[in-house]
């Protein structure tokens, strides 16, 4: 049988001898391959206990004319001092036999000292555990690349979209991670909030402390969803996690204290009338919180206020509650633009020219508008070729998108674009 010694720092495995005494027992350690690396240690009783060898614990033995060492693996150790042991490479209706204890070894340390002494006398393996390693790595190392590195996507019991993906890690490799997820229903914004959830947590293990605010019909979901689809349950049970409902006020002044990073679902809930008590809660906290992630899938129009509210726990300082008509100004020419843009295209070109003088009228102090307004002006009066037309044409389409949109820190997935 094989014993371990309890009393070392470190694991070491030797075979059992015999007991000399009722306080010692005589222990072989097997340290190489060398004659004189084969041990024996008198050892106090106490300081060991009986081992069963693990399964695919690498064991040594003699070949059959005992001039040269074969190695194996360990399928089954069993009381009885016999152990099945495979070897593999050898023909598939021998390599696998029954051993007894006294006819292997097993290295006292696990680690190889010196890899040379195994090379000079030919002990070398089967590539294919190395193989298979290599493999595996390959397989590995396409998902993470896939991934984009975002490990918490390949250690997530999920299959991600790519608009999912590219919605993570656009929150993930910003350092100010303060965004909207404003998917329509049914494209996942729970499984992208699952995901950075997860992801910051690996990248900041033992310092994040998260508080999720849900209506009080969805904590279960997403307890579940969290510990099954993220495998996050010990995180929530240990409180590094904190998933509260909305109606939850004085839990959530306490968590407060204590947060780095707030999750809102259904966060247009939270921007109501009724809800003013918890929004201010949160609002008054914004400068301890560094990261935020909102939920919503409710449109701009219609409910200007709420979404401007949005915005503000987001950046308070660009969407200042007090100016709330500027934000309305810029929504009614964002619909203004929308309506136009969609004749700018060539295959409306008797209509191009037409379009172009409204919206310079509507917009009258954007330089650069002007400047690709000109521009189309004159091919469309010399006649260029369509290309040249379609190129600037996109120049100002870039250009309106990037001016007024309402802000990059929303990030909305339409299904007929996806």
């Amino acid at each position: 049988m094989f014993y371990k010694v309890i009393s070392s720092n470190c694991l070491r495995i030797g075979k059992f001898i015999e007991k000399l005494d009722d306080s010692t027992v005589l222990v072989e350690f097997f340290m190489g391959l060398d004659p004189n690396d084969l041990v024996e240690e008198e050892l106090p009783i106490n300081s060991v206990q009986e081992f069963l060898l693990q399964r695919n614990t690498r064991i040594y033995t003699k070949g059959e004319s005992k001039d040269y060492w074969k190695v194996g693996y360990l399928l089954e150790d069993t009381d009885s001092d016999i152990s099945l042991i495979k070897f593999p490479g050898e023909d598939q209706s021998k390599n696998k036999k029954e051993i007894s204890h006294n006819d292997f070894y097993v290295l006292a340390s696990p680690k190889i000292a010196d890899p040379f002494t195994y090379l000079s006398k030919f002990v070398t393996e089967t590539p294919t555990y190395s193989i298979n390693r290599q493999n595996f790595l390959k397989n590995y190392y396409t998902q993470r690349s896939y991934a984009k590195g975002i490990s918490g996507i390949t250690s997530s019991a999920i299959e991600l979209e790519p608009h999912q993906l590219n919605a993570c890690y656009t929150v993930l490799n910003d350092y100010q991670s303060r965004y909207l997820l404003a998917d329509e229903v049914g494209l996942g914004k729970t499984i992208e909030a699952g995901i950075i959830i997860r992801q910051s947590i690996l990248d900041n293990f033992g310092k994040e402390k998260i508080l999720i605010i849900v209506p009080n019909n969805l904590q279960k979901q997403w307890e579940v969803e969290l510990s099954e689809k993220f495998f996050l349950q010990q995180y929530i049970e240990n409180k590094t996690i904190s998933i509260v409902c909305s109606s939850d006020i004085d839990v959530i002044r306490e968590q407060l204290n204590y947060i780095n990073f707030i999750v809102i679902e259904e966060a247009h809930h939270v921007c109501v009338s009724s809800m003013e008590t918890l929004y201010y809660l949160i609002e008054n906290n914004l400068s301890q919180i560094d990261k935020i992630l909102l939920l919503s899938a409710t449109p701009v129009m219609n409910n200007e206020t709420g979404f401007f509210k949005m915005l503000h726990l987001l950046d308070p300082i660009s969407y200042d509650l007090s100016k709330f008509e500027l934000f309305k100004e810029k929504l009614n020419k964002r619909e203004v633009i929308r309506s136009i843009c969609s004749s700018l295209d060539l295959d409306y070109y008797s209509t191009i020219l037409d379009e172009l003088k409204n919206l310079s009228s509507q917009i009258s102090d954007d330089i650069v508008l002007k400047d690709l307004s000109s521009k189309l002006f004159a091919s469309a009066a010399t006649n260029l070729e369509n290309q040249e037309l379609e190129n600037l044409l996109n120049k100002l389409h870039i250009h309106l998108s990037e001016v007024y949109k309402l802000d990059r820190r929303i990030i909305r997935n339409r299904r007929k674009k996806i």
